[in-house]
């Protein structure tokens, strides 16, 4: 069900799965934000730990707007699209269930926005900004001082700044370019999303580091298996090469190169034939660059099977 209704300037939304040990650092960040107009929605992604009797503490005894649903485990894929069709902001900010931000952040994406010209608001998703180390450090590679605003694949693959950055942007958007829901409880990744808006919409780049990120392995939105999550790279790889390949292979082919490993990588779990391999890229260049890296993506399947085993095999003893 989605609303149209449109209460708050901003929803911060959270999707968490057995996370309330670290779900406060959230709550204490929206505590203290100098702009007070938003929402916290909270997706819990199948908790079976303590969150909802902490959520329902903190809305008895907070002026902030929150609002908690419970769904079954499905993926951070699956809570998003919910929280996009639940948000009653203008704007749609994911906060992961084990960050930290400054206090100023809610109004510096604010003053940003209300700083692009009014006849040239409609092209843009929004703003993206930096992310830092609990230590100060800023994550990554900052944004080309010499440029506003951009869109998501120059600056992955042009620009080639491909670190951890903060994204806000018009929920309306959100609801129009969705996560796909084909498979659940995998992990999906957000490039699948980001580049898609990026065919229609810039982004306003903020060189300010307002997100504290916490790299923390067992939350929702990190993954380190291959063997686990290779749908959301099949989808991803797939997508890359046919839509993005011929525009951008001269700024990043190394990268094009890994991308195309992958897919043939990933496709090998699904079980797809090579005849199926080929058929699903739309382009020759992506052809060619798949039959080439072939063999490799070939062997790293047989290697993630023989890791799988052996941790199974751990397991078991």
């Amino acid at each position: 069900m989605t609303t149209d209704h449109i209460d708050h300037y901003f929803t911060v939304f959270t999707p968490t799965y057995n996370r309330s040990h670290v779900l406060s650092r959230v709550y204490n960040s929206l505590r203290k934000q100098t702009f007070t107009d938003f929402e916290w929605l909270i997706i819990d992604d199948g908790s079976t730990d303590a969150t909802a009797e902490m959520v329902k503490g903190w809305q008895k005894n907070t002026k902030i707007p929150i609002r908690y649903y419970f769904q079954e485990n499905q993926g951070k894929h699956i809570a998003w699209n919910k929280a996009a069709d639940l948000a009653q902001g203008k704007y749609f900010l994911c906060a992961d269930s084990d960050d930290e931000f400054v206090p100023e952040s809610l109004e510096s994406f604010y003053n940003c926005f209300e700083s692009i010209p009014v006849q040239e608001r409609d092209g843009f998703y929004g703003a993206s900004a930096l992310c830092k180390t609990p230590r100060g450090n800023v994550v990554g590679d900052s944004f080309p001082d010499h440029i506003f605003a951009s869109n998501f694949n120059d600056l992955y693959f042009r620009f080639k700044i491909r670190s951890e950055k903060w994204n806000c942007g018009r929920t309306r958007i959100h609801r129009e370019i969705r996560f796909e829901e084909t498979f659940r409880n995998s992990y999906l990744p957000e490039g699948t999303v980001w580049f898609k808006i990026a065919k229609k919409y810039k982004v306003a780049l903020l060189n300010l580091p307002l997100r504290i990120y916490h790299a923390e392995l067992d939350s929702i939105c990190h993954t380190s298996s291959f063997f686990k999550n290779y749908p959301g790279m099949l989808l991803l790889t797939c997508q890359t090469l046919n839509d993005d390949l011929i525009t951008y292979w001269k700024y990043s082919l190394p990268l094009f190169i890994d991308y195309a490993t992958a897919y043939s990588r990933s496709c090998f779990h699904s079980k797809l034939p090579v005849w199926q391999q080929f058929e699903r890229l739309n382009n020759m260049f992506a052809k060619v660059l798949w039959a080439i890296m072939l063999p490799k993506g070939y062997c790293l399947y047989h290697y993630d099977k023989y890791r799988n085993a052996k941790v199974k095999s751990k397991e078991m003893k």
